[in-house]
């Protein structure tokens, strides 16, 4: 069970997942075409072919739906941060069930399923799983280990990084106070000087600032986004910078990076939160660190 809580990346809305849209729907319409399972080669209709490929078609329908609409409506479930292998496999069944509540309704047009439905939908559900089942597990499993493997060589190479960085000298920033001002009118500014900051992450429309004061870890939260914290903070990078669409960290504070199946992990010194590297962030960091 502790393997279905590892970590797991959730992609969104990516050109990527269209394209495997596409594949599933040329693939399901081929085989069911080909092979005509679950007695379908007994069946006698006009333009069988063009109804059996027509299962390809339900199939990229059932998929657009579910990839591009449902995590609007379900947007607590599609959250990257909480994704796990546990969850991406229960989201590929899901999808397996959604096709399966389409192959149900487009099979209707020529069978007469309606005296039976509950039957006619556990059956469709059934063989839909069958087909589905062993791409679904292998592709998981297969990709579980791609991508933690290449993020714990990401992770080795940014952590020899951190050893060659010590050599750095930003002892020009030393003694100089980081100001972050809030949105809020009459709210007192965060000043943190630059050896205490820690990171500031983006909480919705605050951000939460986080700094070492007197040797205790101390955080504020005032009113503004993180596209302004960067500029605010832009003679600073580096050794700060953005490793998140929620996060900016500082480079001399990092102790060392780890490696999960969802990205890069920081840890900073004399702090036990773990900081997610997005992907699109990962070169930029190792270029800064060199």
């Amino acid at each position: 069970m502790n393997f279905l809580n590892k970590p797991y990346p959730y992609k969104a809305y990516s050109l990527s997942k269209f394209r495997m849209v596409l594949l599933s729907g040329i693939f399901v319409g081929l085989f069911i075409f080909l092979f005509q399972p679950f007695g379908l080669n007994q069946l006698n209709i006009k333009y069988k072919s063009l109804f059996l490929l027509g299962y390809g078609l339900v199939t990229m329908a059932a998929l657009l739906f579910y990839l591009y609409v449902f995590p609007f409506i379900a947007k607590s479930f599609f959250c990257e941060k909480n994704w796990t292998v546990g969850k991406e496999i229960l989201n590929l069944l899901m999808i397996v069930f959604v096709i399966g509540l389409g192959n149900y309704f487009y099979s209707g047009i020529y069978f007469n399923v309606a005296n039976n439905w509950l039957f006619g939908i556990i059956s469709f559900q059934a063989f839909t799983l069958l087909i589905g089942l062993f791409p679904i597990t292998a592709w998981t499993l297969l990709s579980y280990n791609r991508y933690l493997k290449n993020n714990l060589k990401e992770a080795g190479l940014v952590n020899a990084s951190i050893v060659d960085s010590s050599k750095h000298d930003h002892q020009h920033l030393s003694g100089k106070v980081l100001k972050l001002t809030s949105t809020n009118q009459g709210d007192e500014p965060v000043e943190v000087m630059h050896d205490d900051f820690l990171f500031v992450r983006s909480d919705g429309n605050y951000l939460d600032v986080y700094f070492m004061e007197e040797g205790k870890l101390q955080h504020s939260l005032i009113r503004n986004t993180l596209v302004n914290a960067e500029s605010m903070l832009s003679e600073y990078f580096p050794p700060l910078i953005r490793c998140h669409r929620s996060y900016i960290i500082n480079l001399d504070q990092i102790e060392n990076v780890d490696g999960n199946a969802q990205g890069l992990i920081v840890k900073l010194k004399n702090c036990h939160e773990k900081i997610p590297v997005s992907r699109k962030y990962i070169e930029a960091l190792k270029e800064k660190l060199k």
